[in-house]
């Protein structure tokens, strides 16, 4: 569904917005990918699976019923051969040699897609693998009562926040 849902803000928003847009779903999937699975995370060792489950599947219901709600007006669309003859037949390579010369020139024009796109490198090059690879990796090699015999600020921030949000070991 990528293709679709990154397709899909050019053909409801003014160019003028495209950048804002595409900031904001660019913050709404970071947030979803890694945000969502701490808060699963916390809510299932506090409360219980069956309680992170049930609490997963009314956020769902909740972002279904919302997208339900909204109405989107379809943008009237160009049937092939209505331009005027103003478009030609180009082989696809040439087509899409255009459209990466055409994106090159968009970065030189604007900062903020460049910084999206280096975001966007960034997080999935570098953050993704660290989170559900090399940390699992990390807490796994680490003892049992390790946390506990350190004594350091961090340790005993941690052990605090667990206990204050019910974390128990036998669940996490």
């Amino acid at each position: 569904s990528q293709p679709v849902s990154k397709s899909m803000p050019p053909a409801v928003v003014a160019p003028d917005d495209l950048a804002i847009v595409n900031s904001w779903d660019l913050t709404g999937d970071k947030i979803g990918r890694n945000l969502a699975p701490m808060v699963f995370t916390v809510v299932s060792s506090a409360l219980g699976f069956r309680v992170a489950i049930v609490f997963a599947a009314v956020l769902c219901s909740s972002l279904v019923a919302l997208k339900q709600a909204l109405a989107v007006a379809d943008k009237p669309s160009r049937r092939s051969g209505d331009d005027g003859g103003a478009s030609k037949k180009r082989p696809a390579i040439a087509t899409v040699v255009a459209q990466v010369v055409e994106g090159v020139l968009v970065l030189r024009r604007d900062r903020t897609i460049g910084v999206l796109i280096c975001n966007t490198l960034l997080t999935n090059m570098l953050v993704y693998p660290l989170g559900s690879i090399v940390f699992p990796v990390i807490f796994k090699a680490i003892p049992e009562g390790a946390i506990e015999r350190e004594g350091s600020i961090v340790s005993r921030l941690l052990l605090a926040v667990q206990d204050l949000v019910g974390i128990h070991k036998e669940k996490a």
